[in-house]
């Protein structure tokens, strides 16, 4: 997939997202089917989280060349800072806003940042191009996980 396609397909998946779950009843949000799916709740806050760390990344990676980015336990974020219990609006707005701000960093970045490349704890060498791409497949993964939730929750009512 080309940058511009790539790029035009991150801006669009918060909006693709927030149509996903509009309407959703709250009871909802709240159900898991069976292992390995979470809740639609923790899908969200999960992707808002996923976002904050693809945010930190980018900025890191564009800064300074040869940047070490760290890897997070993002299992034990969704066990451990209450996914549950926080409402899925102030995770659909994180999603947008960090989404949307990193994009417009990446249309102002100067071409050198762009030869940049750091090495991830657990993926090893990583540029800007491997990031925005492996955000990208993140998030449709778990758009498409979140539908499978919704349909078979939304069957057992």
């Amino acid at each position: 997939m080309r940058e511009v396609e790539l790029r035009a397909r991150l801006a669009a998946q918060p909006g693709e997202l927030e149509t996903l779950v509009a309407g959703i009843r709250e009871e909802l949000l709240d159900r898991a089917p069976a292992p390995p799916h979470w809740t639609i709740r923790s899908y969200l806050h999960h992707l808002a989280d996923s976002a904050l760390v693809w945010a930190l990344r980018v900025r890191t990676l564009a800064a300074r060349d040869g940047a070490v980015l760290p890897a997070y336990d993002f299992h034990e974020w969704q066990r451990t800072l209450g996914y549950q219990e926080r409402p899925v609006a102030d995770a659909l707005r994180t999603f947008r806003a960090l989404r949307e701000s990193t994009l417009r960093l990446l249309d102002v970045l100067p071409e050198p940042a762009w030869g940049h490349s750091g090495q991830h704890e657990h993926q090893g060498a990583l540029d800007l191009a491997v990031l925005l791409r492996g955000h990208h497949e993140d998030a449709a993964g778990h758009l498409e996980d979140i539908r499978a939730v919704l349909e078979e929750v939304s069957r057992s009512t």
